[in-house]
């Protein structure tokens, strides 16, 4: 499963994204209820300074001696088999 923000999300990130054209669902303007609309939204890039926020480097060094427990039982049942 390949997410493409993870690795922005582990590592952080300082620089440009371009955000694609879509369309988006409003049902609120400027601080008011109103019936839902959809709007679109042109093509745009904005700058992204974004902290590391360690997720899987740090779920890794605190599984490190589980993981590693559960590899050799499951090398030493498949020799044995």
């Amino acid at each position: 499963m390949g997410v493409k923000y993870a690795f922005a999300q582990e590592y952080g990130f300082d620089g440009d994204e371009t955000v694609a054209a879509h369309a988006r669902a409003i049902r609120e303007a400027f601080g008011k209820a109103i019936a839902p609309k959809t709007i679109f939204v042109r093509a745009f890039s904005r700058h992204m300074n974004l902290s590391e926020r360690s997720f899987m480097r740090s779920a890794l060094d605190d599984m490190q001696d589980e993981i590693g427990r559960v590899l050799n039982e499951a090398v030493c049942e498949g020799l044995n088999t």
